[in-house]
This record gives C-alpha cells, structure tokens and sequence, in this order.
C-alpha cells in the first residue's frame, strides 16, 4: 500500500515583500460638511491588492480642526484607520490627515465623499495606494501634531523584514516640504493646503526607521501620520 507524500513548507521558503504602488491623487474645493472628488485613480483591479486612500485637509477660521466622520467610495462606506488634527493656531488654519481602507470596487477610477463634524473644510487632497503582500491593516500605526511654526515633524517606527512604510502629511502653508531619506515623496500638492505622500520599503529588520518631513522653509500647523505594513 502506498501513501501519498505529505506537503512540507521548506524551513528556508522566502518571504513575499510587501509592495505599495502609487495610483494618483486628486484635489477638491469644495467648501461645507463635505468634500467629493470625482475621478479618483484608483489603480488596475488586482482582488490581491488592497486599496488605502490618503486624505488630506484644510479647515479655515479660528476653532477646532474638523473631524473626518466618514468616507464613502462610490457610494460603499470605507474604513477610516487612523486621523490627526491640528488646530487653528497663530494665524494658520486647522489642518487634518488620515489614512482609509478603500471597499473592493472592481473599478479602475470612482467618487469618493469625505463627511466631516463641521462646516468650514473648503479644501482637501486624496491619494490612493495599492498594497500586496501584507495584512489588510497596518501593523503598527503612529501620528504626530505641531502647532504654530516648526522645523520639521517625526515618527520613529519598527519596520519587520521585507515590509514597508506609507507616510502622510498636511500642513497649513509650506511650499518646499517633502520627506527625508530614505521615504521617498509620491507627491505633492499646494492646493489650499500643502499635502504630501511617500513610501519605503526594507529588505532587511529595521526597528527604529525615523519618518520626517524636511524643508528649507518654516512649516505652519502640521500634521503626519505614518503606517507599517507587514
């Protein structure tokens, strides 16, 4: 009598790297609870590959920033993961960023809506990635504010082996912003507001890769958030 041979996963068997690719962003100007954009990029449909949107805000007049409430993509609710916001704050708008897990949608560009807690958000940014390899939900997740002028802001993250990095960032005014070595800038936007996006990935462990956002200029009332896929 024979048996069939058992199926034995090598103990050396290589790790799929995690891989983002940009799809493009669009801007709206838009003013009140809501901002809609229309003909997003969204990338070639891969059911292999998940969807994350970068969002980006400006609210203007003295107050609290607004809260991004919901997003909906084609009509289909998404998944809001992380946002931070700052303050109106010496002369400078509220400003808001956030990372979103787009809906499967089988289509190659879509509307999407952000709904915010209050009117006054009359400009925003959004930025879509596609990402293989890797958790529907970011390993580890951080953000960061500054108010008034400031040089520079920073994450520090831990990046396991063949992971990666999306990083985001809003500020109220700052025309020369972009990340520092070794995240790479996608792009970026002075639309209202000075919104960027970029992303690294690793070959090897790197438990203390430091995010920063790097300019000549002086950054007014920021934001940033930063996100590690595995």
């Amino acid at each position: 009598m024979t048996f069939p041979m058992p199926f034995i996963v090598p103990a050396n068997r290589p790790i799929l790297p995690v891989t983002i690719e940009y799809a493009g962003n669009k801007a709206s100007g838009d003013s009140g609870t809501s901002l809609t954009f229309t003909s997003v990029p969204l990338g070639a449909v891969d059911a292999k590959k998940d969807a994350f949107l970068s969002v980006h805000w400006r609210t203007n007049g003295p107050g609290g920033a607004a809260n991004l409430t919901g997003v909906t993509l084609g009509g289909v609710s998404a998944a809001i993961l992380q946002q931070e916001t700052q303050d109106y704050n010496s002369g400078y708008p509220g400003c808001g960023t956030a990372l979103v897990r787009l809906p499967a949608s089988g289509v190659t560009a879509g509307t999407i809506v952000l709904s915010f807690d209050q009117s006054g958000t009359n400009s925003g940014v959004v930025s879509v990635y596609r990402v293989a390899n890797a958790a529907d939900t970011p390993v580890q997740m951080k953000k960061t504010r500054r108010g008034g002028s400031l040089g520079e802001l920073s994450v520090t993250m831990a990046v396991p082996e063949e992971g990666a990095v999306l990083a985001q960032a809003t500020v109220a005014n700052n025309s020369g912003m972009t990340f520092a070595s070794p995240v790479g800038r996608d792009y970026f936007r002075d639309s209202g507001i000075t919104s960027l996006a970029g992303r690294h990935t690793v070959t090897v462990e790197d438990p203390s890769l430091l995010v920063k956002t790097s300019s000549g200029n002086v950054i007014f009332n920021g934001v940033l958030g930063a996100y590690v896929f595995r």
